[in-house]
């Protein structure tokens, strides 16, 4: 994404840039990016470990690169509060899913604090163990099943929906 004062912006904030498959293959990867900081100099790191959001119904497997180096974490489960319009960003385009966010009259999340996950020492040589017992935390603190689907699958999902929206036109 090139937007000059988001990409300033995030720059500042130390952002770790994503990119998908096709997409600036020259960057280094997330896993890189995340590996090379120095947590021991105070740097912390919010990360979204699913890779996407989902219609909160269930917790996506963690992606593993967020737990390579065996660092602990501080685990926050989120769950948003609608019974309207959902403001994570699921299957709709941005424009229209901004307009229903912001002209809803409030927007309510809970957010959840588990205490501080230490890898035990298979988890730390293991990232993938590491991930996936961190994500069962989470799905258990938000009692939701954690589904076997990717964001490969999702995107998968999002391309035949687009397509089949383009047919009903």
């Amino acid at each position: 994404m090139d937007v000059p004062f988001v990409n300033t912006l995030a720059a500042t904030w130390g952002c770790v840039f994503v990119y998908r498959k096709g997409e600036n293959t020259d960057a280094p990867s997330a896993t890189e990016q995340i590996s090379s900081r120095d947590y021991d100099g105070g740097n912390r790191l919010l990360i979204f470990p699913e890779g996407t959001t989902t219609n909160g119904k269930y917790v996506l497997r963690f992606r593993s690169g967020s737990f390579v180096g065996g660092h602990p974490v501080k685990p926050l489960a989120i769950r948003y509060i609608s019974n309207k319009f959902s403001p994570s960003w699921e299957s709709i385009n941005l424009l229209p899913h901004a307009f229903r966010l912001f002209t809803q009259i409030y927007n309510s999340v809970e957010v959840i604090c588990l205490p501080i996950y230490y890898p035990s020492p298979e988890e730390a040589e293991d990232p993938r163990l590491y991930a996936s017992n961190v994500g069962k935390q989470i799905a258990k603190a938000l009692d939701l099943p954690i589904s076997e689907a990717t964001w490969d699958d999702k995107r998968e999902y999002h391309t035949l929906l687009r397509s089949e929206m383009k047919k009903e036109k």
